[in-house]
């Protein structure tokens, strides 16, 4: 079953939404900059608001408006009026009139409102029901200069809301209605004081008199308003009908059929009418008075009185909505809806019946009738108004969202438009190329719902998920953001332009998720309604409405099928990236699985997942409850260190947690559960352990912490798990509710409605929620401090009763694990001196092992020790015991008396045996990697050795190095030695040497395969020396030992890691040698340790800085 879009789809990026509104100049930020950090407590307060605010424009914790409307843009504007005197403009807007404030000459000083009537605040755009402060939607709108009355026609309520707007308060009440005999009233009726459908209202101020075209009584009322406006007050005289009581849609001299606009000539007493069916304006003379049911004294837009028919000439309308009247120059305007124009008409030598318009806007001539989106088109003009004292007209283009204003002092048929309200470039500017509505007023400044967010730290861009598009903003050399105006966008031609589609360059409307690639400069994006993810390739950079380089989840661009196959998707909801092993992570939402992308070698189109999880099969989408299946995952977080993969399962309340230490398999089982006590279990829970419907999670690299947004409950939990995770494990603390036994929802500093987002930011301590249903971001201090558990620092008994016998080639251990209840495994160690061989990891209750090898021979003097480990990291080891190995008889070792041996960074064997099927899998890896042939013609020993080695990473060894780390080291080693396989016993050192600081090796190896020259520098250090001879152990130790000083005093010293690399990057790259203190540093790296001193010169090179460095001559 289609299951509704969960809230992360509106996935808000926080800090950089923060950052654009000018939060991050404020006090709290500066307190997380210089270490100022609260402590988390349950229930604590926010710190911060984004997109809330009071009257005053000041952050409130007290509304939850909805976002989407705006005191910038309309949504089919249906009239507009002036008032010269108080200096406003009114504009009529659906559910609300907007008023702006003008300047003393009665210009437009900016595109924003000042305030608006029918609705609380600027952000509210509901119809909400007939009262004395709402109307819905409204259809015309009329000013009393006299009286400063606004007249508000609120048709779908059959009434006329009149307003007192000397002074004006945002959603302030009526002080009468007409129509209804109270604000609540809504019902339609045919009477003196009853209205069907009131289309619109106009004054004529000189004579107290208030004209309200009643459309679906097709007729005027005319109420003598000389006493004051009484609610429910009988109108005085009508016309269209003969009575009050009359209703008929007539084509005659005093009929009406469904009458709209109204405009006053009050020299000559004549009343102007747009007989919106009847295709025509009637024009009364009201100079000797009304009588009820009068005829009209002229009829323009037919010949005569009884035509009715529309048509498109100089003479003819269809659907007429609106006039309006310059008595300066004796010129009537019409809107001629229907035929996307604007008619003039000279009345200065008279009128007579069917006569010709003078002039035309909205088309070239008076035969076009297209619409359209330029300054000379429009598209349903609707309601005009003339201002005598400036000669500009103002008339709302309907179907354009906009409001068209033209100098009108003299006109030139299809002469473009001045002005526009409000249509915004990606500048701010008006143009007149976008007709965006107020729920999709899309600029460079605004968002309309933001889905996810991802940082380029590397490139310094930050990438913010909107409907239908990505906005890119640039930022400075420390990340932070330049200014809050968007410098490229992605999906869309430009900043103004909102269109959906499925092409190479455009995006459906919901964006779930985004990830980037730093090394390789590939943005991804979950482009959900398309079934899809794109990739864009910025590495060149990045133009607006570029294509797309590469696309998942179809076969090409024009595809969006949704698909349950190796290479298909189901609405994708999440993406995580893990940089380490070049892999994509893609929640498949509908599918009910995990889609893991392998792209080492690139990314093609459609190109199949590796594997999947949550399915045994790439077939299969069935969802279900178990250790390995879900229901509807909405949520990814990645574990670098710990290569874990945080799953949030919507649809089981709970969040899997997969180990992906050992790799990756299909269908694998997850290794722990929260939420749930059993992986079976799927019921939702208000406790400290359970959930309901949770969103999306975040992980704490630092201080490791997982933050999970327990939706349905209204809250964040956080659980601390530094100290290992174990199965419906208590959450730490709570955000959004004062204890674990509270799931309420509230609008206050402290609470949430439906939490579906979070991110954390390590370097401030800050948290931000998304509080979906409130509309609106919260920033929480959530500095480590924060309620976080003591560090546990105390080292785990010894294994004790070691006992060993022996046989030629093998050696069985046995012991008494040692009692503690955070014991997580132990080491079966062999002791050559100070140095110790890792033969085997051992779990709590195993308490044997028997050790296999060539070198067990009769005679051997073989010594062994145990090492415990708790889940904290905290090992001790045991006393050492040696056995004499004697034939084929067994043997008892007797315990020495040396004390414990310090475990070094020495070479690790595999815990034996490889598994079939896992040997065949190490097997393909690696002849992948050499190549077919070349590993194939190894001799079977040799072969055996990259296997042995390759397993090591199954499991974690002293220097936690995974089978994905070691990979990395033989790959790093295929580059620098491209036509060696590494089976010779310097080979076998240089690898170790590879292995010092595996968490840095992938980097270098993608270092090496992206930037230019690098591959040919680091050859040259390595046996590439034609005037130092072989590689010798030293050569290859001290280069990487360098390396592996030079990426601690980075990784230890630096803020700014990535800036660090680009400066790697540019000394790598530069045809300069660098020298500090007189001595040459070598591009190779093979000279002393760089020193953080030394970097830091080296980078004040890079960035240009001649005082810290000395710039030597290219090398020859």
């Amino acid at each position: 079953m289609e299951r509704p879009a969960f809230p992360t789809s509106i996935r808000l990026f926080l800090i950089a939404t923060l950052a654009l509104m000018g939060w991050f100049s404020s006090d709290a930020i500066l307190h997380h900059i210089l270490g100022v950090h609260a402590t988390i407590s349950d229930g604590a307060n926010a710190t911060a608001v984004l997109g809330q605010f009071d009257a005053n424009g000041s952050p409130t914790y007290t509304t939850a408006v909805q976002a989407g409307v705006a005191n910038y843009a309309f949504n089919a504007p249906t009239d507009v009026v002036l008032d010269a005197t108080g200096h406003r403009l009114f504009v009529l807007d659906q559910n609300r009139v907007l008023i702006f404030n003008l300047s003393e000459s009665n210009e437009i000083t900016d595109y924003l409102a000042d305030a608006v009537l029918g609705q609380s605040n600027l952000n509210a755009r509901e119809c909400v029901g007939a009262s004395a402060s709402t109307f819905c939607p409204g259809n015309s709108i009329a000013f009393s200069s006299t009286t400063n009355r606004l007249f508000v026609a609120d048709s779908e309520y059959n009434r006329v809301l009149v307003f007192d707007v000397a002074a004006i308060t945002n959603g302030e009440n009526a002080v009468a209605v007409l129509g209804q005999s109270t604000f609540t009233g809504t019902g339609s009726g045919t009477s003196a004081s009853t209205m069907s459908l009131p289309y619109a209202a106009m004054m004529d101020d000189a004579n107290a008199r208030l004209f309200i075209a009643d459309g679906g009584n097709h007729r005027i009322l005319v109420f003598d308003i000389s006493g004051g406006v009484t609610t429910g007050m009988n109108a005085s005289n009508v016309l269209g009908q003969a009575d009050f009581s009359g209703s008929s849609a007539v084509t005659t001299q005093s009929g009406l059929r469904y009458p709209m606009g109204m405009a006053w000539h009050a020299a000559a007493s004549r009343l102007f009418v747009a007989d919106t069916s009847n295709h025509r304006v009637l024009i009364f003379d009201l100079s000797s008075g009304i009588t009820n049911g009068m005829g009209a004294a002229n009829v323009l837009g037919q010949m005569n009185f009884t035509s009715g028919d529309y048509n498109f000439t100089q003479s003819t309308m269809r659907n007429p909505s609106d006039v309006a009247f310059d008595s300066a120059a004796s010129r009537l305007m019409v809107s001629d809806y229907a035929n996307h124009r604007i008619l003039f008409f000279d009345l200065s030598g008279g009128i007579t019946n069917g006569m010709n318009a003078a002039n035309v806007l909205g088309q070239p001539d008076f035969t076009t009738t297209t619409s359209g989106l330029t300054a000379a088109t429009t598209n349903n003009p609707r309601g005009l108004h003339y201002d005598t004292n400036s000669n500009r007209l103002f008339a709302t283009d309907y179907q354009n969202n906009r409001v068209l204003i033209y100098e009108v002092a003299s006109v030139n048929d299809g002469e473009n438009a001045t002005g526009v309200l409000v249509q915004l470039d990606s500048d701010g500017n008006p143009t007149f190329t976008t007709n965006n509505s107020v729920y999709n007023a899309v600029s460079a400044r605004t968002f309309n719902s933001i889905g996810s967010i991802v940082a380029d730290t590397t490139g310094h861009r930050l990438f913010v998920a909107d409907t239908g598009r990505i906005l890119v903003f640039n930022l400075t050399n420390d990340n932070a953001l330049t200014d809050t105006t968007a410098d490229y966008v992605l999906g869309q031609t430009n900043f103004s332009s909102f269109t959906t589609g499925v092409t190479r360059n455009t995006l459906g409307a919901t964006i779930t998720g985004l990830a980037y690639d730093s090394i390789g400069s590939r943005l991804f994006v979950n482009d959900s309604n398309n079934h899809r993810v794109l990739v864009f390739n910025l590495a060149g950079g990045i133009t607006n409405g570029m294509n797309a380089a590469n696309v998942l989840g179809q076969p090409d661009f024009t595809s969006n099928t949704a698909a349950t196959t190796r290479s298909g998707m189901n609405t994708p909801y999440s993406m995580a990236w893990d940089a380490t092993n070049t892999r994509l992570f893609v929640a498949d939402a509908q599918n009910a699985r995990v889609l893991v992308f392998n792209l080492v070698d690139g990314t093609t189109n459609g190109m199949d997942a590796a594997n999947v999880l949550g399915q045994a099969n790439f077939t299969s989408s069935t969802s279900g409850v178990s250790r390995s299946a879900i229901n509807f995952p909405v949520g990814l977080a990645w574990d670098a260190t710990n290569s874990r993969l945080f799953l949030t399962d919507n649809g089981n309340a709970r969040v899997l947690v997969f180990n992906l230490v050992d790799g990756i398999t299909n269908g694998m089982d997850a290794a722990n559960v929260l939420g749930q006590t059993t992986f079976t279990d799927n019921a939702s829970a208000l406790t400290q352990r359970g959930l309901e419907s949770p969103g999306d999670s975040i992980w704490d690299e630092t201080n490791e912490r997982l933050f999970v947004t327990d939706s349905a409950h209204n809250r964040v939990m956080v659980y601390h798990l530094s100290g290992g995770i174990t199965n419906d494990m208590n959450a730490a603390n709570v955000l959004g509710q004062s204890d674990f036994t509270t799931g309420t929802s509230g609008t206050t500093q402290q609470k949430m409605n439906y939490p579906s987002d979070v991110a954390y930011v390590p370097a401030t301590g800050l948290l931000f929620v998304a509080d979906a249903f409130n509309y609106r971001v919260l920033a929480f201090d959530a500095a480590a401090a924060a309620g976080a558990p003591t560090t546990d620092a105390t080292a785990p008994a010894a294994p004790t009763n070691i006992q060993l016998a022996s046989a030629d080639g093998t050696v069985t251990i046995t012991w008494t694990d040692p009692v503690d209840n955070d014991l997580a495994s132990l080491r079966v160690l062999r002791m050559q001196g100070e140095t110790a061989l890792l033969r085997g990891i051992a779990y709590p209750g195993i308490q044997t092992f028997t050790d296999r090898g060539d070198d067990l021979l009769s005679g051997a003097s073989i010594s062994y020790a145990l090492q415990s480990t708790d889940t904290a990291g905290n090992r001790a080891t045991s006393t050492t015991r040696t056995i004499i190995i004697r034939g084929s008889s067994t043997n008892t070792a007797s315990p020495t008396n040396a004390p414990p041996s310090p475990i070094l960074d020495t070479p690790d064997e595999p815990e034996q045996p490889i598994p079939p099927d896992q040997r065949t899998i190490l097997r393909t890896t690696l002849r992948n990697l050499f190549g077919v042939t070349a590993f194939d013609a190894l001799p079977s020993h040799d072969q055996e050795f990259l296997i042995q080695f390759l397993a090591s990473g199954r499991e974690k060894d002293s220097r936690n190095r995974t089978q994905s780390e070691r990979l990395a080291v033989l790959t790093t080693f295929h580059h620098i030695f491209p036509d060696r396989i590494p089976v010779s016993p310097i080979d076998h050192m240089s690898l170790e040497a590879l292995s010092m600081r595996p968490a840095h090796v992938a980097d270098f190896s993608r270092w090496m395969e992206r930037i230019p020259g690098a591959i040919p520098l680091f050859t040259t250090t390595y046996g590439r020396r034609p005037t130092e001879g072989a590689v010798t152990l030293t050569d290859v130790q001290g280069d990487w030992r360098a390396v592996r000083t030079f990426m601690g005093n980075i990784e230890t010293r630096s803020r700014d890691v990535f800036a660090e690399r680009n400066a790697l990057r540019a000394f790598l790259t530069s045809d300069l040698q660098f020298t500090i203190n007189g001595t040459p540093l070598r591009k190779g790296m093979s000279v002393a340790p760089y020193h953080a001193i030394h970097w830091q010169a080296i980078r004040s090179c890079v960035y240009g800085n001649p005082k810290k460095c000395t710039l030597l001559e290219p090398s020859p």
